[in-house]
Order: structure tokens, then C-alpha cells, then sequence
């Protein structure tokens, strides 16, 4: 698992500064896909700190305390890109936030990325 938790999380690290190089701009969906690996990064991050702790959940519950987990860091993501552009002041070329459609969006993607991370997990077991 930590290979896994370890690529996924490299590839949502360098697409995030990737971004950065307007390729949210240039390229259609980026976002979406940020959004998923680091929807997964987090899933594998949570179920790898549970296997490091030795807790042996049973599978409904693993899914269901990763997925609070995902949600919770979410949130606190979405509430710091709105803190960024409406309170510290804008410090990227454009906002992090354009509305309510782009948070949706995020949490959806973020949970395509958590569930496929656990069904990766179901598999790898």
C-alpha cells in the first residue's frame, strides 16, 4: 500500500504545480483530474495510517470512516481556497474558487477518487 499511496500522491503533487503553469487553463477537466488523484491520495493516506496503527476495521466501516475522512479533507480544502480568494487576498493568477458549481465539482471528484481507491484496495487484499 504504501507504493500506491506513495505514485498516487507523487502524480497529484506534480499535477497541482502543474496547474500552476496554466494547465487548468489549457487543458479541459484538469481540475476534475487533480481532483481525483487527490481524492485517492487521501483514501490511500487514511487506509495506510489505519494499517500502519495495526486497526482491523471490517470493510463497511474501512469505507465508511475513509470516506468522513475524504469528506472532512474536502472541506477544509474548499474553505482554504475560499479563505485564499476572498479574505488573504488573491495570491494565484486566477481564483481558486468560481462559484458553487467549481465546489461541487471538487467534492464530487475527490469522491470518484476515494471510491476508486478503495475498490483498488478491496482488490489488493
Amino acid at each position: 500500500m504504501k507504493k500506491i499511496l506513495f505514485i498516487c500522491f507523487s502524480l497529484f503533487l506534480i499535477s497541482h504545480f502543474l496547474g500552476w503553469e496554466k494547465f487548468y487553463e489549457q487543458f479541459n477537466n484538469y481540475d476534475k483530474i487533480v481532483h481525483i488523484l487527490a481524492g485517492a491520495s487521501a483514501v490511500f493516506f487514511f487506509n495506510w495510517i489505519l494499517k500502519e496503527k495495526g486497526v482491523n476495521y471490517s470493510m463497511g466501516k474501512t469505507w465508511f470512516y475513509s470516506l468522513i475522512f475524504l469528506l472532512v479533507v474536502s472541506f477544509f480544502w474548499e474553505a482554504f481556497e475560499y479563505l485564499v480568494d476572498n479574505h488573504w487576498g488573491r495570491t494565484t493568477l486566477t481564483p481558486l474558487q468560481i462559484g458553487a458549481k467549481d465546489t461541487l465539482t471538487d467534492f464530487l471528484s475527490n469522491f470518484v477518487g476515494g471510491i476508486s481507491a478503495l475498490i483498488i484496495l478491496y482488490f489488493q487484499k
